[in-house]
C-alpha cells in the first residue's frame, strides 16, 4: 500500500539528503587531498610514517571540510531542495513513471535556482579558493548552468528515491529507485558530454 508522505517528513528526509550529499563532498575532497600529498616525500624504504602522517591529516581536516561544505550545500541548494519539497510531496502520491517525469522536469528549473543560489549566496573564503569560486560563480553561461544541472540531478533524485524509500512499500520503492537511477544516469552522461563539448569549445575554438 502506498502511503503519501508529510511535508514534515519530507522536509526531514530531504534535509538528511542534504547532509548526505555533504558527506560525499567531504570524501571525496579528502580523498583528492590524500592522493595529492601522499606521493610527495614518499620515501621507497619506509612509506608507512608518510602514509600515517596522511591518514591523521584527513582524519584533522575531514570534520573542517564537511563543515564548509554542508554550508555550501545549504546556500547553495537549500533553496532548490525547498523547492523540491511540495513537488516530491505530491509525486510521491502518483504512480509509475508520472513519478519520473515529474521529477526529471523539475530539475532545469533547480538547477537554475542553485545556479543563482551559488552567484548570489557565496561568502568569502581566504585564498585560492575564494578567487576560484568567484571566477566560476558568476554569469549565467552554459558552462555554469551545466554545471548547476549536474549537481541538481544527483541530489534531487537521490532525495525523491531516498524519501520513496522511506513512504512506500518494498518493492515499489526497489522498482521507483531502478528507474530513477536509468534516467538520472542518462541525463547526467548528456549533461557531462554537454559540459566537456562547452569546455572544448572554449578552449579549442575550431573544435566548437
Amino acid at each position: 500500500m502506498q502511503e503519501a508522505p508529510t511535508y514534515k517528513q519530507a522536509a526531514g528526509s530531504l534535509s538528511i539528503s542534504l547532509l548526505w550529499a555533504a558527506v560525499s563532498v567531504t570524501c571525496a575532497v579528502v580523498s583528492a587531498l590524500a592522493v595529492s600529498i601522499l606521493p610527495a616525500g614518499l620515501s621507497p624504504v619506509d612509506p608507512l610514517p608518510k602514509v600515517l602522517e596522511v591518514i591523521l591529516l584527513c582524519f584533522k581536516l575531514g570534520p573542517v571540510i564537511f563543515v564548509i561544505a554542508a554550508l555550501l550545500l545549504v546556500l547553495w541548494m537549500g533553496l532548490s531542495q525547498l523547492l523540491l519539497l511540495p513537488l516530491a510531496v505530491h509525486a510521491s502520491r502518483a504512480r509509475g513513471w508520472t513519478q519520473i517525469a515529474a521529477v526529471l522536469l523539475s530539475l532545469p528549473l533547480l538547477a537554475m535556482v542553485t545556479l543563482y543560489s551559488r552567484h548570489y549566496l557565496t561568502f568569502s573564503l581566504p585564498g585560492r579558493l575564494d578567487q576560484s569560486l568567484a571566477r566560476t560563480a558568476h554569469g549565467l553561461t552554459a558552462a555554469n548552468y551545466l554545471w548547476a544541472l549536474a549537481a541538481q540531478i544527483p541530489l534531487s533524485l537521490f532525495s525523491f528515491s531516498r524519501l520513496a524509500c522511506e513512504t512506500q512499500g518494498r518493492w515499489q520503492a526497489q522498482r521507483l529507485l531502478l528507474r530513477l537511477t536509468l534516467a538520472g544516469a542518462s541525463m547526467l552522461g548528456i549533461v557531462s558530454g554537454l559540459y566537456l563539448y562547452n569546455i572544448a569549445a572554449e578552449t579549442f575554438p575550431a573544435f566548437g
